[in-house]
């Protein structure tokens, strides 16, 4: 069955946006979110792009603070990425995809920030971009 969303046409494609985390604060710890959950109806989804987008300037070396994407906490089973020294706030930093790329009924994907033990300022989010799939791989209508 074709996909209609009426604010993209015909893409399938969704965005889930993470809360904000400033790059030094609390200094040198992890912070653990849930940034979506499955709603056991039998549907997985499909990622299809993630990306670090910078809120605020980074200023100072920031290349210490990092995003990982996993299904457990803590995890990088998706993915992980550093922050860049030197983005301006709207750049963004692809995460490369390796790893776990179909996330089943009835899971969670996670995001974990490190922050940094400097003085660096900066704040960023991750956006992951994805897809409803059925059992066999078919894009659900949303």
């Amino acid at each position: 069955m074709p996909v209609t969303n009426t604010i993209r046409g015909a893409d399938p494609r969704m965005t889930i946006k993470s809360a904000m985390y400033n790059c030094d604060s609390p200094a040198s710890t992890t912070q653990d979110e849930v940034i979506w959950r499955s709603n056991n109806t039998g549907q997985s989804i499909r990622i299809l792009a993630a990306r670090i987008v910078y809120d605020l300037e980074t200023a100072g070396t920031v290349a210490g603070c990092s995003f990982a994407l996993g299904t457990a906490i803590g995890g990088a089973q998706i993915s992980a990425a550093a922050l860049v020294n030197g983005s301006v706030v709207g750049a963004m930093t692809a995460f490369t995809l390796s790893g776990t790329k179909i996330i089943q009924n009835n899971a969670a994907i996670y995001c974990r920030f490190t922050s940094i033990a400097a003085t660096a300022a900066g704040q960023a989010h991750v956006e992951l971009d994805y897809e409803i799939i059925d059992e066999n791989n078919t894009v659900f209508d949303t």
